[in-house]
C-alpha cells in the first residue's frame, strides 16, 4: 500500500505552529491508521485461513486396508469350496485276495495246457470250479468245460472262454493282477488271447509245438 502524500501546508508550516485538521487532513490520518491495522491483520488472516485445512486433515479418517474376501456361497453363506472328485472305490482286502487266488488257479490250468499235460489240466480246472467267492464266479463257471475235456484239443477249445474271464477280472482288479501279462497267438482257433502271471511266455493254445508263438497285448479281454 502506498502512503498518501503529506499536505503542502504541513510541510511549509512554521516551526512551533500547532497542527490542525486543515494542515493535516483527516484522510491522511485515516490512511496511516488503516495501514497500521492492515499490517497487524494480515498474519492473523493467514493463520485463520490455515486452521480449516488443519481441521479437515485431522478429521479425515485413515483409509482402512483392504483384504481380499473369499467368494460367498449361496445366499451369502459360507464361502463355496470346490469339492475334490471322488476316487473310485478300491476292492476290499478280502475280495482282492479271492481274486488273486482265482487268477493263480487259472494260471495253473494255462501252464498245464502249455506243457501238453491233460491230466494236470483237468485237475487244475476242477480245483478252479470249487471257488465260490464272487470274484471267481465267472472263472469257476468257464473252468467246468475244461475240467470235463476228454483230450487236449477239447481242453484248448474250452480254455478260450476261461482265458477271457481271467483277462476281464485282471483288467478290473489291478491289485489282484499285479505282474500279470497278456499275450495273443494269431495261429490259435477261436479266442486267441491269454493271461499269465509270470513273464516267461508259454502258449497254452499251441503247447510244445509252438510254445513261443504270440506277442504281448494290453491286459484286457
Amino acid at each position: 500500500m502506498n502512503l498518501p502524500s503529506l499536505p503542502e501546508a504541513w510541510l511549509t508550516r512554521r516551526p512551533g505552529a500547532p497542527l490542525t485538521s486543515s494542515s493535516f487532513p483527516i484522510t491522511a490520518l485515516a490512511a496511516a491508521l488503516a495501514l497500521s491495522a492492515c499490517s497487524k491483520e494480515a498474519p492473523a488472516a493467514k493463520s485463520a485461513a490455515a486452521q480449516p485445512a488443519k481441521a479437515a486433515k485431522a478429521a479425515a479418517p485413515a483409509a482402512a486396508p483392504t483384504t481380499a474376501k473369499p467368494a460367498a456361497g449361496p445366499a451369502g453363506g459360507t464361502p463355496a469350496v470346490e469339492a475334490a472328485p471322488a476316487a473310485a472305490p478300491a476292492p476290499a482286502a478280502g475280495e482282492a485276495g479271492e481274486a488273486r487266488t482265482a487268477l493263480v488257479e487259472y494260471d495253473a490250468v494255462r501252464k498245464a495246457l502249455a506243457a501238453d499235460d491233460l491230466k494236470a489240466t483237468t485237475a487244475a480246472a476242477e480245483k478252479l470250479t470249487k471257488l465260490t467267492a464272487p470274484p471267481a464266479a465267472a472263472l469257476a463257471t468257464a473252468a467246468r468245460e475244461v475240467a470235463n475235456a476228454a483230450n487236449l484239443d477239447t481242453a484248448r477249445a474250452a480254455f478260450g472262454p476261461l482265458a477271457k474271464a481271467a483277462l476281464t477280472l485282471a483288467s478290473t482288479d489291478k491289485r489282484a493282477a499285479k505282474g500279470a501279462l497278456a499275450w495273443q497267438c494269431p495261429m490259435a482257433k477261436g479266442y486267441q488271447k491269454w493271461l499269465q502271471l509270470d513273464p516267461d511266455m508259454a502258449n497254452p493254445y499251441m503247447g510244445k509245438k509252438m510254445l513261443k508263438c504270440g506277442g504281448k497285448v494290453p491286459v484286457a479281454p
